[in-house]
């Protein structure tokens, strides 16, 4: 939610391409801090956690199943409301794991009405074991408005895997 103003300028938009793009750079926007040094936060079953919005809205998530890991997320703004069920599947190769979301994300626009499902690319979890831990997202990211029709897809490229070649094209 640490973008939640373009959502708010996304709802205020009178321009429809507009508006799918700023739902599009939300979206985006979360993978400029993908990079992590520790573990990540892993909540113990039906552990929430609140954030208060800039509005005084309150954004509510919750660890819904713990094996395999599934999340929930909910707010509703006066401009707009945000569901996420976060659920991914996985392939460990090693020194790596390759993750997959399955879950989806969910964005209404209130004034328009409109309806947003966007569609997350693929990751994988270098250097398990040995070496730093750095995140590489790649593949497609599909946003899509339920209402119009309309589409945004994004291509992020994969990193080679001598040097991290192509890291973040």
């Amino acid at each position: 939610m640490q973008y939640q103003h373009l959502l708010e300028e996304a709802d205020d938009e009178e321009d429809p391409d507009v508006r799918l793009a700023k739902v599009t750079a939300f979206a985006v926007a979360v993978y400029s801090t993908m990079e992590r040094s520790k573990k990540p936060f892993n909540p113990i079953l039906g552990e929430t956690f609140e954030l208060k919005m800039n509005d005084g809205s309150t954004y509510l998530a919750e660890q819904v199943c713990h094996h395999p890991p599934i999340g929930a997320g909910h707010v509703q703004t006066s401009k707009f409301t945000y569901d996420i069920t976060s659920a991914v599947t996985t392939k460990f190769m090693g020194n790596w794991v390759d993750v997959f979301p399955v879950g989806r994300t969910r964005i209404t626009l209130h004034r328009t009405g409109e309806v947003f499902n966007i569609v997350p690319p693929s990751s994988r979890v270098n250097n398990l074991i040995i070496g730093r831990i750095w995140v590489d997202t790649f593949g497609a990211m599909k946003v899509l408005n339920l209402t119009t029709g309309a589409a945004a897809e994004l291509d992020f490229k994969a990193c080679g895997s001598i040097m991290s070649y192509n890291r973040y094209e």
